[in-house]
């Protein structure tokens, strides 16, 4: 699976004036590797993991999934796209407080009308290998903020996304490789985010 944005723009229209937020922008993912996407505040990385994620529309530009522009199909068959291929991993998690972590690992499943045995299968199992087999029952706001991101890592893998999108991540992601996901960090610090955990990766700077 390929990901790549051809003169990829973002406008919007602030009181009759015109904010560009990205523009003509092009780059390319590889299956399964590892990118980081920095910049300043107000550089345009949320709107480009947005962008990525189908979230949002671009006001120009191609985003092309093994050559397939994604966002030439209806809204529906994007939301059912984005449901299949791509996991989240917000800063700040957005776990469900009211349910525990094998709970919030299984709901994407779930929304995918999952067998609820299967699904809690698979959930367990997810857990157990990211280490948290202690903390199964345990509610989000009963977790620690590092294991708050593991199982909304868990969450967003539990579909085995082709693409993972994380944004700020204060946890190592390098045991996720395994699963052959894309993955696409979004950090406004680049240089002390490579230089602790992921030396080597491609950057895409939006500064």
């Amino acid at each position: 699976m390929q990901i790549k944005l051809q003169n990829l723009c973002k406008v919007y229209d602030l009181q009759n004036k015109k904010l560009i937020v990205l523009n003509k922008l092009n780059c390319q993912f590889e299956s399964g590797g590892m990118y980081v996407i920095t910049g300043i505040s107000g550089s345009g990385k949320s709107t480009l993991i947005h962008i990525l994620g189908t979230l949002d529309f671009p006001s120009n530009g191609k985003v092309l999934w093994d050559n397939c522009d994604i966002f030439s199909l209806k809204e529906s068959e994007i939301a059912e796209f984005r449901n299949r291929n791509i996991g989240f991993v917000f800063q700040f998690h957005q776990l469900l407080p009211d349910l525990n972590a094998l709970e919030n690992v299984q709901l994407p499943l779930l929304i995918q009308r999952t067998n609820l045995k299967i699904a809690k299968e698979k959930a367990l199992d997810l857990l157990l290998r990211i280490g948290l087999n202690e903390r199964l029952y345990h509610k989000s706001r009963e977790l620690s903020g590092g294991e708050q991101q593991r199982v909304a890592l868990a969450r967003a893998l539990i579909t085995k996304p082709k693409l993972l999108l994380a944004d700020e991540p204060t946890g190592n992601l390098d045991q996720d490789a395994e699963f052959g996901t894309t993955i696409i960090i979004v950090t406004h610090n680049a240089n002390l985010f490579i230089e602790n955990r992921y030396k080597q990766l491609p950057v895409c700077n939006l500064e």
